[in-house]
């Protein structure tokens, strides 16, 4: 069996950690990798073969992907980045018919997970904390702002002084004003989830982010 990581960047580690476990089950598999530029991408060359794909806000980003799979006889599709789960969610039958299996949730949990008001509702019904949400003209300070949805850490700000609101975040209505978490006072996590094909969770590994770079965990410490 072979696997493709996709949207593989300088996600390295993650092609390697693949290679070795693949090989303990599928001797002759191989791990490939896909990018819009794979050149540039230090995966890719690590990889045991790569190939270009468009951008995924291409119509045809799902299509180039099974044709490759195809080629290459990939029957297992690990996605990398928020931007592709969309796309690939909404076409996971598709895969599904081709023989592919994309490692993706439903498109509607997807969906609400892209739009951060909708997960904070998800967040409150199911009992979970997380940052309150403010209203345009009743907020404190300090504030975090950032879009429903965002990624990569772009368009965030981090608000301590009024004269620092402009009219963008107060006419923007894709900005969140929300209460600010300061990292002084809370630690940060990130917790990968593992979940079995029967849909159930076998286990959690929660990761204390130690350096971020562009919205991703840089350095991270597995904590018990």
């Amino acid at each position: 069996m072979n696997i493709l990581i996709s949207s593989a960047g300088r996600r390295v580690s993650l092609v390697r950690a693949f290679q070795k476990e693949l090989k303990k089950v599928f001797p002759q598999g191989k791990v490939f990798a896909s990018d819009a530029d794979p050149q540039l991408s230090a995966a890719c060359h690590v990889a045991d073969g790569h190939f270009k794909v468009p951008f995924v806000t291409d119509r045809t980003y799902s299509e180039s992907l099974i044709r490759q799979c195809k080629e290459r006889d990939i029957k297992l599709l690990i996605p990398t980045i928020d931007a592709e789960l969309l796309p690939l969610a909404r076409n996971k039958q598709l895969f599904l018919d081709y023989d592919l299996i994309a490692v993706v949730a439903s498109q509607e949990f997807v969906s609400k997970c892209r739009d951060k008001r909708q997960i904070h509702a998800f967040f409150k019904e199911t009992g979970v904390q997380s940052a309150k949400e403010y209203a345009k003209d009743d907020y404190e300070l300090p504030l975090f702002i950032k879009p429903i949805d965002g990624s990569r850490s772009i368009d965030t700000y981090v608000i301590h002084q009024k004269e620092d609101l402009t009219d963008y975040h107060f006419n923007n209505d894709k900005l969140m004003f929300l209460e600010y978490l300061d990292h002084d006072q809370y630690d940060e996590f990130t917790c990968d989830l593992y979940y079995g094909r029967d849909h159930k969770l076998k286990c959690i590994v929660p990761r204390k982010r130690l350096q971020v770079r562009d919205g991703e965990v840089y350095k991270a410490l597995t904590v018990d």
